[in-house]
């Protein structure tokens, strides 16, 4: 490659119109140096080419001074000799210099030097713009079969709906934590315009309901119509939200670290603000009180006493569904874990039951994956009351069985319909739900069921380590950060039974035993 050369030029005419260009005498002084208030500099560059070709030149003018021209052809010479780096330098060469000639048509900035050079040690086309978007998409491919269903899917959902819409026109090289930071400033800004919004709407709702009731056809009407302009119903993201953006944001960009298309993790830079995770919270007697009379929950998440699960089984002893729910009560097994159970996986014979899979819904459709985590394959002992469920719900699937004949599907599946398609996790919650409120308990999730296992183990005396286990958690710390506060609190819970027990024995006593001196 050869050096290149400046030169000035000016917009001088001759006497025909013509542009003099270079030749303009009041380019140059007498001494035959540049003047430096007439015209301006250029620069020139012949780039090699491959026998055949045609000549390549790079032109570019308007600058005010030599400094910056050199400065820019010094640039672009460092641009053409990163095509030596690559498998096909003649090629290489080519399309770097087209992209450089554009530039300079376009007047924009010349490519990055560091993205062209990821881009040739990668064996990409240097003519693609590495844009966040370009990036995202190609990431999401190679995580289609390395991360489960429901991880996947959560990838897509918040690259599409907020990280490529954002971001997605930036060069990835360009992405600095500013752009990071803006996103996730103006989600946690929408958020409390989307709850004022659905807010809104559903008090809309209701008073359109409340007119239709009273024969208000008019009014009703009305509402309704105001409904429609509205936007519908929508999420609103907190925190937790965007620390799963920012971690999703962050996964990718560890990726593309590893490729060395960037050499920062913008995304590990971007600050949050703290978000304490909702601890487990007994549901005591204050508290059920409290909610009784005023429908108040305590915290997002919650959990059963004894009592409490105890009544809930016993309410759903006929329901078809009672083993499952003594299953997760007992073991704690996550909801997709004892769906996804198979009657092989249990041994009646010694106790044990084996835990490999687990049943999740994607966008709605059920699919059969590995436990969340390698923790979660696991073989778990099951006490008397699971296996007595267990073998009376087996007793019942065989009539079903029977019923169905030759529409029965033989897979295994513990828990089924009545034709022995395995259930969903969301035919779980229903179920739940409504069993929940007949039996006039205080409201726990699902999921609450195996907090309510991992506390009353716990507050029997089972040590730490053997609860993880049983849980499947990848850490004993983990089991020790959600359970220790509300298995404090069931331990305060029973020792206060156990006081207003004693303590209505003592007042029986002493109204069955008179005072001496009275029978005296």
């Amino acid at each position: 490659m050869n050096e290149g050369a400046l030169y000035k030029r000016c917009h001088c005419r001759d006497e025909n119109g013509r542009k003099l260009g270079g030749s303009c005498p009041k380019l140059r002084r007498p001494t035959g140096a540049y003047d430096s208030k007439h015209g301006a500099w250029s620069l020139q560059l012949e780039v090699k080419v491959p026998a055949g070709h045609e000549r390549t030149h790079l032109r570019s003018g308007g600058y005010d001074t030599r400094d910056q021209a050199q400065s820019v052809l010094n640039d672009i010479k460092t641009l053409i000799a990163l095509a030596e780096t690559a498998d096909r330098p003649d090629q290489a060469r080519l399309q770097i210099a087209g992209l450089i000639q554009e530039a300079l048509r376009e007047r924009r900035p010349l490519p990055d030097a560091d993205e062209l050079r990821a881009r040739l040690r990668l064996g990409r086309p240097v003519e693609q713009h590495l844009t966040v978007e370009v990036f995202l998409r190609e990431w999401l491919e190679t995580k289609r079969g390395s991360r489960t269903a429901s991880t996947y899917t959560s990838y897509r959902i918040y690259c599409e709906h907020h990280l490529i819409p954002a971001l997605g026109h930036l060069q990835l090289t360009k992405l600095r934590k500013h752009h990071v930071q803006q996103l996730l400033d103006d989600i946690a800004a929408d958020a409390a315009l989307i709850e004022a919004q659905n807010t809104e709407r559903r008090e809309l709702q209701a008073a359109a309901k409340a007119a239709y009731h009273v024969k208000d056809h008019a009014r009703a009407r009305q509402l309704r119509a105001r409904l429609a302009l509205m936007p519908p119903l929508r999420h609103v993201p907190g925190p937790v939200t965007l620390q799963r953006i920012r971690a999703t944001l962050r996964s990718a960009l560890t990726s593309a670290m590893k490729e060395e298309l960037v050499t920062v993790n913008v995304a590990k830079l971007v600050e949050l603000p703290a978000h304490r995770r909702a601890r487990p919270m007994l549901w005591t007697e204050p508290r059920v009180r409290q909610w009784r009379r005023t429908g108040e929950i305590p915290s997002p998440v919650m959990v059963w006493t004894a009592p409490h699960t105890r009544a809930f089984l016993a309410h759903a002893e006929n329901h078809e569904l009672h083993a499952y729910y003594v299953l997760v009560a007992h073991l704690g097994l996550r909801r997709g874990e004892a769906a996804g159970l198979r009657w092989s996986d249990i041994d009646f014979r010694t106790g044990t039951i084996g835990i490999d899979r687990q049943i999740i819904q994607v966008n709605w459709t059920p699919q059969v994956t590995p436990t969340k985590t390698a923790a979660g394959e696991r073989t778990v002992i099951a006490p008397k009351p699971v296996l007595t469920a267990l073998a009376r719900h087996r007793r019942r699937q065989r009539t079903w069985a029977a019923k169905a004949g030759d529409e029965w599907n033989d897979a295994g599946w513990v828990f089924t319909d009545h034709y022995g398609d395995h259930l969903t996790p969301d035919q779980f919650l229903t179920c739940f739900q409504a069993l929940t409120k007949q039996a006039g308990l205080p409201p726990v999730r699902l999921h609450d069921l195996r907090h309510g296992a991992a506390t009353l183990a716990r507050a029997a005396g089972v040590d730490l380590k053997t609860v993880s286990a049983m849980l499947g958690h990848s850490s004993v710390t983990i089991t020790a950060d959600i359970y220790t506060s509300v298995v404090d609190e069931a331990k305060r819970e029973a020792a206060d039974l156990i006081a207003d027990l004693l303590a209505a024995e003592h007042n029986d006593e002493e109204d069955t035993h008179p005072d001496p001196d009275e029978t005296a």
